[in-house]
This record gives C-alpha cells, sequence and structure tokens, in this order.
C-alpha cells in the first residue's frame, strides 16, 4: 500500500547565529513561512548566504529552528531526529561508502531499518533499473563515472521510500554536459516517484527547468515563492528580477508625467498596465524591461546605435547604446552589427515591469507604447 503524501510546512521560521568577528547576534533565515506542497519539486534559490541551506538544514533536522515550528505533513517535528523524519538528503559530496558495491551503497539503509532481505533485493532492484544501473550491482563506487556515483546517491535515498527527499546542490561537482544529463534524470525521477523534492541551488538554469515551484532568497528573507514561469515573468522586486534571467533584465530609471505617460532616457511612452487596479503613487521609479522584449527591428520608434554583439548559437545578444546607456537586446539566430551602426528598435509584449525607485519592489506590469 502506497503511502499518503506528505509536504512540508513552515511557520514563522528562524535561525539565528552569532557573528564570530563582532559577537552580534544574526538572522540567517528571518521569519520565514513557506508551503511545499505533497509530491512538488521545491528549488530553494539565492546568492551564497541567503539562507537556502540553513532552511534546508532545519527542515531535513540537521539544525533546530531558533523561533517558529516545521511540519511534516500535519505533525510538528522540531523535535525529531533526521533518522526519524521520514526523510533523506543526498549531499554534495555523495558521501558514498567506497568499500561497499552499488547494490550495498543502495541497500544500507534499509538494513539499518531491518527491512526483510526479500525486500531489500526487490527494492533495491527496482531503484537501480528506475536509475538505468541495473547489471551493476556489483561494482565498486570506484568504478563508477561522476554521473554514475550521482546516481546510486539518489537511489540510496529513494530506497526506503521517503516522504522528503532533499538535495544540496548535488550536481556542483559535474562537468557542464553532465549537469544537463543529471538535470534530465531528476526530472524524471520526480515524476516516477511518490517523494516530495527540495533542492538547494545557487544556478537558475537548475531552478527554472526542475522546479514546480522556486523559493528565491536574499539575506535570510524569502524574496517570492511562486512557478518558475511566474518568478522570470513577473518578479516581485528587483533582486528577483535581477537574480532570474541571463542575459539579465535592462533596468532604466524613469519619472511617470503623469498617470499613464513614462518618460525615459529622453523618451515618451504610454503605459498600459495589465491590472487597471495597479496604480502607480511614485514619480520616480526603474523600467525592468526584459531583453527579448527590447527588440531590434526596421522602423523602430528607438534610435540608438549598436555596442557590441555576443552570439550564442540561436541567439544574438546585442548591447545598444540609447543615450548614454547600454540596454541588452536578445535576437533570434547569429548576427553580427559594427560598432556605432544606427539601429531602430521597439519595446514589445505586455510584461515590462515598473517597480518602486524607493522600496524596489514591483508596483505595475503592462504595455509600454512609446509616443
Amino acid at each position: 500500500m502506497e503511502k499518503e503524501k506528505k509536504g512540508v510546512r513552515l511557520e514563522h521560521i528562524s535561525k539565528i547565529y552569532q557573528d564570530p568577528k563582532t559577537g552580534k547576534d544574526f538572522y540567517a533565515v528571518k521569519d520565514t513561512d513557506l508551503v511545499i506542497e505533497p509530491g512538488s519539486f521545491v528549488t530553494l534559490l539565492g546568492p551564497s548566504g541567503c539562507g537556502k541551506t540553513t532552511t534546508l538544514r532545519m527542515i531535513a533536522g540537521f539544525e533546530s529552528p531558533d523561533e517558529g515550528e516545521i511540519y511534516l505533513g500535519d505533525e510538528p517535528i522540531n523535535a525529531l531526529t533526521p533518522d526519524k523524519r521520514d526523510t533523506a538528503m543526498v549531499f554534495q559530496s555523495y558521501a558514498l561508502l567506497p568499500h561497499y558495491n552499488v547494490f550495498d551503497n543502495v541497500a544500507y539503509g534499509l538494513k539499518l531499518r531491518k527491512v526483510p532481505k526479500d525486500e531489500i533485493k526487490e527494492r533495491v532492484t527496482r531503484i537501480l533499473k528506475l536509475v538505468e544501473l541495473e547489471g551493476m550491482e556489483g561494482r565498486m563506487t570506484n568504478q563508477l563515472s561522476g554521473g554514475q556515483q550521482q546516481r546510486v546517491a539518489i537511489a540510496r535515498t529513494l530506497a526506503p521510500k521517503p516522504q522528503v527527499l532533499f538535495m544540496d546542490e548535488p550536481l556542483s561537482n559535474l562537468d557542464a554536459k553532465l549537469r544537463s544529463e543529471m538535470r534530465t534524470e531528476l526530472k524524471r525521477l520526480h515524476s516516477d516517484s511518490n517523494s516530495t523534492f527540495v533542492y538547494v541551488t545557487h544556478d537558475q538554469l537548475e531552478a527554472m527547468t526542475l522546479a514546480t515551484k522556486i523559493c528565491l532568497m536574499e539575506k535570510g528573507v524569502l524574496q517570492q515563492y511562486d512557478p518558475p514561469l511566474t518568478v522570470y515573468s513577473q518578479p516581485a522586486n528587483r533582486f528577483v528580477a535581477d537574480f532570474v534571467g541571463n542575459p539579465t533584465m535592462n533596468f532604466i530609471d524613469a519619472k511617470v508625467t503623469d498617470s499613464s505617460t513614462v518618460e525615459f532616457l529622453g523618451i515618451n511612452a504610454r503605459f498600459t498596465p495589465n491590472d487597471p487596479k495597479q496604480t502607480i503613487n511614485a514619480s520616480e521609479v526603474i523600467l525592468g524591461i526584459r531583453p527579448e522584449f527590447f527588440t531590434i527591428r526596421d522602423g523602430g520608434k528607438i534610435k540608438a546605435t549598436a555596442y557590441s554583439t555576443l552570439p550564442s548559437g540561436m541567439e544574438t545578444t546585442v548591447k545598444v547604446k540609447l543615450a548614454d546607456e547600454l540596454v541588452s537586446s536578445v535576437v533570434f539566430g547569429a548576427i553580427d552589427y559594427r560598432v556605432d551602426q544606427p539601429i531602430e528598435c521597439d519595446i514589445i509584449g505586455d510584461q515590462i515591469c515598473i517597480f518602486d525607485k524607493e522600496t524596489t519592489k514591483r508596483v505595475s506590469i503592462g504595455k509600454l507604447e512609446v509616443l
């Protein structure tokens, strides 16, 4: 009988450390509320020191929160040790047992739980098939490639059928090609298993491709918790917009001259919010324009010059000089512009963001029509 899927809930979780240099306390994680749905794939994303690994370690039981409560399903688990939480961890170093073969590595946790031998064999065989390592049961771990070792580590954590599987930057030691392949495997493994995956990374590409939801953090504070496309197209604030996306979003200082007119870099434009209820109260704002929405085309209303072109296979990033500002544009195909070549541009789409200059929060999103 399949176990009921369980999610994770964090209520006002905080972790306080002491700075060894100043002796002052600081929040590594501050007053975080988070609901991880059963069976979801959540990535904890952010720069180094943002609190993502501390959050993971608190959910896993390797750290204790100083404030708040963590729940697995409806059960509070703050007081439970890691081995009592029905969870498992894939470490960055894999932590395989070098003197054990593949079968015994995967079976290790089951043996500790005193699972019957016949069931151990059945589970290990099934899991090794799932991670495409069947037939390698007798190999020692030092005879495996990096990707195969990674699969053994994942298989070992999946074998006990944990409710929640934690991964702390598990692909960081692999080369770029193998990382791409393992992302595909992790996505497939998640869809084939009944577990909830919680995955720590600083790599936005991993977060965008793997997650059903992204939890983006900065300085211990949750900045946004949404599906990847929402985080990309509707960033909650400038930090989120700047952290997600490559090339990064263009940020341009602007003034709101009346309820619908925006002035920037000597250009006047009409802004139409997608939601008429979103009013812009500030006069000093920041326009946020993704490079794919700042398009280069003949007849465009914005006159500029080319600064540099950076081809990357299927697309080219063009740096455009506009009133002494550099603005990024992404165009399809391998296109080259000579330095200072006159070009014409336009702003397209209905996902142009306006951020309050003082608070940096997004206050509206919509269309921007150059007049």
